[in-house]
């Protein structure tokens, strides 16, 4: 697409390659839907221009080149485009030929591509109503919640009975499907669903009500992220973190789950959103964050992919649990990297009393007492952010909701509140500016941490194999024990298959393991020095 949505002048180009491309000019076809009110000189004057610049760069990748091209000669080429224009009902296609060539191979002119047709829908309704100068307007309330309880001292998010899973998780689980159809919201987030059969008990409970729903499977324990919704979810994405904390450290069990982004593409009336949910890694200490980088480098892909996923969309909402609080450098990343509003800072009539905290909060059952004598008022570490791209998206109320479960005196429905928040979405987009020196500033004071996080990931590979060696050493000093005492054979042997796991685990995390974390910090901290060598 260039040029803004729905305006006069703008087109879309679709290039094509031949097979023994880039040796012949690819095919470039303007013969599109959302084409039809462009004049044939000015399609002909489109495919002309290009066509010259492909020439110039015969035998080579010229893709990006004529990309690059139209965008920096792009009131040139539309110049004679005027507002007024007559469909052709002939719309001829235009392909780039090579005045060398005097025979043409018909294998090398590949099939037109055909828009679906929803997409056409979609065009044809905007074009209508932007002729007809009508205004589309779409409204929906939507809460994020972060369901089951998470502190190992009032039970895992697990779906095994207390004490090993959840405390109180089935009769929960069924006080929120209560909630979820009584209030009828239009998109509903929810975390921590590790069990798929509550996934199927909830989606469906509420099948009349969320017709739609998508679970993103990931890790061995599962993502616990899912989506229900009145909407109808055209497609999704899922992106997996590269940093998931550590293997080793099986009483956090983040490594395990798999923490991931995922995003459901929803059509609401005319309009489409992008739809993103996510559960970064915990923070545990926050004096020694051992998890700093990995946690830094979940919030930098997140803004990433949110970013780079979100241009054809009319609006944006990202919802989840960040275990970020808003003064937290990784908050700060995914706010400015992607272009974000926090709902909750800029929702109306706002009172400043109200912190909006969602987690550790005082009356909640499920609050630990050294957290509630540390920090009475709670932690904010709950989210739903929001931008519009191709249309206008305005919040008109955020607040929290699902606290105590009603009638039922000191429980809650988990150690976390919902978040809630209504949106109206309109065609007229506002131009909003964006400080590129607050996105520079956070880059470089993210940078260090990354790479003391690849000091850490440094010695920890060397600390590994150098446990590998004194295993293996060991090893060998137990194998002829059975002959001086035989009494210890079944000892020895168990402590030999032991000693034969460690050798095993310490070999794998240290060559590869570290490695792979090693890589992964380095891609993070290159991406941002890029961005701001940009």
């Amino acid at each position: 697409m260039f040029g803004e949505v729905d305006h006069y002048k703008s087109f879309l180009l679709e290039i094509v390659w031949p097979e023994n491309y880039p040796e012949t000019l690819p095919v470039i076809n303007l013969d599109l839907f959302y084409n039809s009110s462009l004049f044939n000189e000015v399609k002909s004057h489109i495919s002309e221009q290009l066509t010259n610049e492909a020439k110039k760069s015969l035998g080579m990748a010229v893709t990006y080149t004529l990309i690059e091209y139209v965008k920096e000669n792009l009131d040139d080429l539309l110049k004679d485009q005027t507002e007024v224009a007559v469909l052709d009902e002939k719309m001829p296609s235009y392909v780039m030929e090579d005045p060398e060539k005097t025979t043409k191979n018909p294998k090398e002119v590949p099939k037109k591509v055909q828009m679906s047709k929803a997409q056409k829908k979609r065009m044809w309704d905007r074009t209508t109503a932007a002729n007809l100068g009508e205004q589309v307007t779409a409204k929906f309330r939507l809460i994020y919640f972060h369901i089951l309880s998470k502190e190992v001292a009032n039970g895992r998010a697990l779906p095994q009975p207390w004490p090993i899973g959840s405390k109180d998780r089935h009769y929960r689980i069924k006080k929120l499907i209560e909630a979820l159809l009584k209030d009828n919201y239009d998109i509903v987030a929810l975390q921590e669903i590790w069990g798929e059969k509550d996934y199927c008990q909830i989606s469906t409970a509420v099948k009349g009500s969320y017709p739609y729903s998508f679970y993103f499977h990931s890790g061995f324990t599962g993502s616990g992220v899912c989506v229900f919704t009145r909407f109808r979810i055209v497609s999704t994405i899922m992106h997996r973190y590269s940093l998931n904390g550590f293997a080793h450290h099986i009483h956090r069990g983040d490594w395990f789950g798999g923490k991931v982004v995922g995003m459901v593409e929803l059509e609401a009336e005319k309009y489409r959103i992008n739809f993103y949910t996510t559960h970064l890694h915990a923070e545990y200490n926050r004096e020694n964050d051992l998890y700093l980088p990995h946690r830094l480098s979940q919030a930098f892909e997140l803004s990433q992919f949110v970013k780079h996923t979100s241009c054809g969309a009319d609006v944006v909402i990202l919802t989840g649990d960040f275990n970020l609080e808003p003064e937290d450098l990784g908050y700060r990343v995914i706010v400015n990297n992607a272009q974000l509003k926090d709902a909750w800072l800029y929702r109306p009539d706002k009172d400043d009393r109200d912190w909006g905290t969602t987690c550790d909060r005082p009356d909640n059952c499920y609050t630990p007492n050294i957290k509630e004598l540390l920090k009475s008022k709670g932690k904010r570490l709950d989210y739903i952010m929001y931008k519009g791209v191709n249309a206008s998206l305005t919040l008109t109320t955020c607040e929290n909701r699902l606290n105590k479960v009603p009638g039922e005196e000191g429980l809650n429905y988990s150690d976390h509140l919902g978040v809630y928040a209504e949106f109206t979405i309109t065609d007229e987009k506002k131009k909003e500016g964006h400080d590129n020196y607050l996105t520079s500033a956070v880059l470089k004071e993210a940078i260090p941490i990354l790479r003391k996080g690849e000091n850490r990931a440094l010695f920890d590979r060397q600390l590994f194999l150098g446990l590998c060696v004194v295993l293996v050493a060991l090893f060998f000093c137990t194998l002829n024990i059975e002959i001086y005492y035989p009494s210890w054979s079944i000892v020895t042997t168990g402590f030999r298959f032991l000693i034969t796991l460690l050798i095993g685990f310490c070999t794998w995390y240290g060559l590869i393991g570290l490695t792979m974390e090693l890589k992964a910090l380095k891609a993070a901290k290159f991406s941002m020095t890029m961005l701001l060598s940009d």
